[in-house]
């Protein structure tokens, strides 16, 4: 004789059914936040990448711009001389 339970289904079968379900469930969740991490990690890492890299391209204008500044004036004063 099988034992049946709603709507046919063993109750047994069901409880582990249901309890698989929550395991993979959580299993899913604690990878959702694993990645979720890395990608916070990750974008605070890029941000200060692309910050330290800001500074130095700023740096580098700012000596381009010097030195076509005295190129400029260098090249102004062998006109009038």
């Amino acid at each position: 004789m099988s034992r049946s339970g709603f709507l046919g289904v063993d109750p047994a079968l069901l409880l582990t059914n249901t309890s698989d379900s929550h395991s993979q469930l959580q299993v899913i969740q604690l990878n959702v936040l694993n990645i979720a991490e890395f990608l916070n990690r990750f974008d605070m890492t890029v941000r200060y990448k692309l910050s330290v890299l800001n500074e130095k391209l700023n740096k580098l204008e700012r000596a381009v711009e010097l030195c076509e500044s005295a190129i400029k004036s260098s090249s102004d004063g062998i006109g009038t001389l």
